[in-house]
């Protein structure tokens, strides 16, 4: 299969009217702008701030509305990325928001440097106002296995800077937090007990989230960096991205490659390749935008689109960056860590060589256990002809013709359709849909002079199926025995290229030795001992357990949590590990 890699050009998706927010199912106060107070904002917990390259961030994004967004429930995925004091990205990827939240972990690379980086959050919504918008997390990574530290540069690519970084702490209501003992042996069990006072008329979070690590490995007053003034809040801003309402979507523009003015009305296709496809059209609007939304995947998957060609014009199809560009310059602050915190780093970076070593990862469990059977789009054909089946014949119509019993395939006035042989329909209203490996044919008549020797079945869908902005008369799907599209000619303004789906998440467990039996020749050196990001806390104590590790030292348990309205509360207290004989 001859791949093109398609042109990842950032395109500003101007939207002219109410009519693009309409077709998306939006309603919103405005046109063309709207201001920054008309905006979400994410409140970000993470296990710790201090990490070991080739550690996960396990974090907990909560999505918090303006009061003038109350009756919105827009957002549906939050995008994080990893990045270092230069703006640039060395760890993406996006997660679906469920409940207003989202969890999960962001790998950190082996190779990068030591040095402050900043966890970059925010949702495709959040993309029409400047980066100071979105949350900014800032950890300290180390990498023990490089001498060099990341080194500061001006980044210009934000115009205006807030210097100003305010923590978004604020904190009037507190988690009540006790443990059943102030020490504990190796690997045992630790109860704690969980209590929100209830106070008249205080709006309590539904959800908290519990770490428990060491107390010089988290910034207990810093849930991300306020970076925009209240000054700037009041200004309007045009709208170019749609809020992902409906979880993984897809933008971008049809130009005219003579003019590079936006096509109206062109039908654009689009194709997921792999083992789940997809498939789904649009058409483009007054200045050539089009928005899919897409079926959740996980992983990366292979993508195709097209864009039917208007008569004398020459298209080109530009997709919007899945990622933001706009990143906020930060101040030069010298990479520095305090003596507690150079010993827990010490400790960290022996720990994360001890598990390498025995091999061994918190993560036990693979979340994604999916079949890997090929499974197209539009579920059970009604019929499946095999082409090694039956004699050889000398073209795909004669196939077509001679074999396919349930449709009949028409043509009238140029086109084709599909007409039923076994009821009454209106599939010929239509023009149906023909593929060949889940890709669209622009070309039917090349198609039927084709050979069939490289097809393997025909799968036929006798219906009216209706996929995106299109209604088709029914399916006909050609698949190739090498998954080559059999060699046909595609359109010159078509392109192939990968498009990242939900980010792939282990299952986070921790050990329970009282139902696991101890292997004391596997070493338990968690820099991490608990974490849970949805807890839920009513009036009564909640109540909860996990077993420490072989580490001793002391360790704080943080539990936090944020209101609809972002008021962030939280509680915690601390517990010592010593060895089974200093134990009291």
């Amino acid at each position: 299969m001859r791949k093109i890699k398609v042109i990842l050009i950032l395109v500003s998706v101007f939207i002219q009217s109410c009519i693009s927010f309409a077709r998306a199912g939006i309603n919103i106060p405005g046109k063309d702008s709207v201001s920054a107070d008309f905006n979400e904002r994410l409140c970000v917990f993470t296990d710790r701030n201090l990490y070991i390259t080739g550690e996960k961030i396990l974090f907990s994004a909560v999505v918090v509305k303006s009061p003038s967004m109350n009756e919105y429930d827009w957002s549906k995925i939050i995008y994080a990325e990893l990045i270092s004091s230069n703006g640039i990205p060395v760890s993406q990827a996006k997660y679906p928001v469920r409940n207003r939240m989202a969890t999960g972990y962001l790998l950190i690379p082996q190779d990068i440097l030591t040095g402050f980086y900043y966890m970059k959050l925010y949702t495709r919504w959040m993309r029409n106002f400047p980066a100071g918008y979105y949350t900014w997390v800032r950890i300290k990574i180390i990498n023990p296995f490089q001498k060099d530290i990341e080194k500061w540069k001006k980044n210009t690519s934000e115009t205006a800077e807030f210097e100003n970084q305010m923590p978004l702490n604020n904190t009037p209501l507190k988690i009540i937090c006790q443990t059943d003992k102030s020490v504990y042996g190796k690997h045992e069990k630790v109860n704690i007990s969980l209590a929100v006072p209830f106070i008249r008329y205080q709006v309590r979070p539904d959800i908290y989230c519990i770490t428990v690590t060491s107390p010089y490995a988290t910034e207990t007053a810093e849930y991300g960096i306020n970076l925009v003034p209240d000054v700037e809040r009041a200004r309007n801003y045009s709208l170019n991205f749609v809020p992902d309402i409906r979880g993984l979507s897809l933008s971008g523009r049809v130009i005219d490659k003579n003019t590079g003015n936006g096509v109206y009305q062109s039908h654009v296709r689009i194709s997921v390749l792999g083992k789940k496809t997809d498939y789904s059209s649009y058409i483009s609007l007054l200045d050539g935008t089009f928005l899919f939304a897409l079926e959740p995947f996980v992983g990366t998957s292979d993508m195709y689109i097209t864009a039917d060609p208007s008569e004398n014009m020459s298209l080109d199809i530009l997709v919007d960056k899945e990622y933001s560009n706009e990143n906020h310059s930060f101040s030069n602050l010298p990479f520095t860590l305090d003596e507690k915190e150079r010993i827990t780093a010490t400790g960290f970076m022996l720990n994360t060589q001890i598990e390498k070593s025995f091999i061994r990862k918190i993560r036990v469990e693979a979340s994604d256990t999916g079949k890997n059977e090929l499974r197209y789009f539009y579920g059970n054909p009604v019929s499946t002809i095999y082409i090694d089946d039956y004699i050889k014949l000398p073209n795909l119509d004669e196939v077509i013709f001679e074999l396919i019993h349930d449709v009949s395939l028409i043509r009238r006035n140029g086109s084709y359709y599909l007409r039923s042989n076994n009821k009454f329909t209106d599939l010929e209203i239509y023009k149906p849909l023909i593929m060949i490996d889940n890709i669209p044919v622009s070309d039917v008549g090349a198609m039927l002079r084709m050979t069939p020797e490289k097809i393997e079945r025909i799968e036929v869908v006798d219906r009216i199926y209706a996929k995106g902005d299109i209604l088709f008369g029914g399916i006909l799907n050609l698949i190739s025995k090498k998954g080559d599209v059999a060699g046909i000619d595609l359109p010159k303004n078509s392109y192939f290229f990968n498009y990242e789906g939900f980010a792939k998440q282990d299952t986070v467990s921790f050990p329970e030795y009282e139902i696991q039996p101890e292997n004391t020749r596997i070493a338990d050196v968690r820099n991490c001992l608990y974490w849970n990001p949805s807890v839920s806390i009513q009036q009564d104590p909640v109540d909860l357990s996990f077993y420490t590790s072989d580490k001793t030292g002391q360790y704080i348990i943080l539990v936090r949590g944020v209101t609809d309205r972002g008021t962030i509360v939280e509680g915690k207290c601390y517990f010592s590990v010593e060895n089974k004989n200093q134990t009291k």
